[in-house]
């Protein structure tokens, strides 16, 4: 018998302020929603677990941290065309053969 188990640890709280007052962050554009935590786990470890790997394949997870407005969602969308999963605002896993994500790796680095 196996057992398969994940576990996450989140912080409900919101962020505070020095006055110890709750930010409320404004709406989220378009491209940066996503689905709730528990789905995105799902998502995730059916990426991982439920589909076999070819042995041509890897899962590679690409996460990026970038301040300008006008490119951050250009990414995005760069990568969902490209067959990647978002997970996270800015964290995507692609299940996908090396050239494919060498292909993507050179694309962005030239950005």
């Amino acid at each position: 018998m196996t057992t398969d188990a994940l576990l996450f640890c989140v912080d409900p709280s919101p962020p505070k302020t020095e006055a110890g007052i709750a930010e409320t962050p404004g709406p989220l554009p378009e491209a940066d929603l996503v689905l709730p935590l528990g789905d995105r786990i799902k998502q995730m470890w059916s990426i991982i677990k439920d589909q076999p790997i070819k042995a041509t394949e890897m899962a590679y997870v690409i996460l990026y941290d970038i301040s300008n407005d006008k490119v951050r969602p250009q990414i995005a969308k760069y990568l969902e065309k490209q067959g990647c999963t978002r997970n996270q605002k800015s964290v995507f896993i692609a299940k996908t053969e090396n050239p494919h994500f060498q292909e993507i790796y050179e694309t962005l680095n030239t950005l």
